[in-house]
């Protein structure tokens, strides 16, 4: 019959039916385009952009849910830039769609995926300044909070450097065991991540009074003014950290079980 063929069909641009359906959000001509088999979902227009990336991007969660239900495996699609569908959701501010991959199991690999220029998706939610999505990937469980990209940033560079002019609060309960800037503690010598470097070297003086005080009083007036979004996100890192124990706990059976690994130790005590 025609009806196979003219599914897979595509314009100068790659666009299937199926593309323009997840575009709309009509999940009801997503189930009926995908009834005679599920090659129509791995087909990618010249962008690299599979119809469940495309869903993802318009934050059409009822067609991503038919899109999987039928194809199973079409999440694991990236683009031509290396992004797969959390990415671009992410990217774009598609709030829904990120919840929705948020809450399935099978979406669990996709929070820390690089694309071809090593950014997660919470790098290019703190690229677009997405501070709901920056907010809720870093809440989610086993996101990396401290993963870099080529450029040898993390999500936190990324923050302070976008946001120039709105500090955020949050740093003065930074957690430097969880959360780094780039070139800060890494001990690899490498002398990358300047910018990181030169605003903890600004924390610090505004904090301990160094200099004459101005320039410090400057930079805590700009601090007050803060983006609450990942100020919450700071400080929910730094409270996960607070109960997490160097070293763990002793778990052999023996009279000591239950107590940290590390509590003879003086440095033990001194971290606390």
């Amino acid at each position: 019959t025609k009806w196979p063929s003219a599914i897979e069909r595509h314009d100068a641009s790659g666009w299937t039916p199926l593309h323009i359906a997840a575009l709309t959000g009509n999940r009801k001509f997503v189930k009926l385009l995908l009834e005679n088999g599920d090659s129509p979902a791995y087909v990618r227009n010249k962008e690299g952009l599979s119809a469940f990336h495309i869903a993802a991007k318009e934050g059409n969660v009822e067609v991503l849910k038919e899109i999987i239900e039928a194809c199973p495996g079409s999440y694991e699609l990236s683009d031509n830039s290396g992004k797969t569908a959390l990415h671009v959701a992410a990217e774009s501010g598609a709030k829904d769609a990120v919840m929705y991959f948020l809450t399935r199991p099978e979406f669990e690999g996709l929070i820390n995926e690089q694309d071809k220029e090593g950014n997660t998706p919470l790098h290019l939610a703190a690229i677009e300044g997405n501070y709901q999505i920056l907010s809720l990937l870093g809440h989610s469980r086993g996101v990396d909070l401290n993963a870099k990209n080529k450029q040898g940033f993390t999500i936190m560079d990324i923050v302070f450097q976008t946001k120039e002019d709105d500090m955020h609060i949050g740093i003065w309960n930074l957690d430097p065991r969880r959360v780094k800037l780039a070139g800060e503690g890494d001990g690899d010598g490498d002398g990358k991540g300047k910018e990181g470097s030169n605003f903890v070297k600004q924390v610090k003086q505004a904090g301990d009074g160094n200099g004459d005080g101005k320039e410090g009083s400057k930079f805590v007036k700009q601090v007050s003014e803060t983006n609450l979004l990942v100020a919450t996100l700071i400080a929910t890192v730094t409270f996960t950290a607070a109960f997490t124990v160097p070293g763990g706990f002793n778990q052999n059976g023996d009279v000591d079980e239950g107590l940290a690994v590390l509590g003879k130790k003086t440095a033990f005590h001194v971290i606390l």
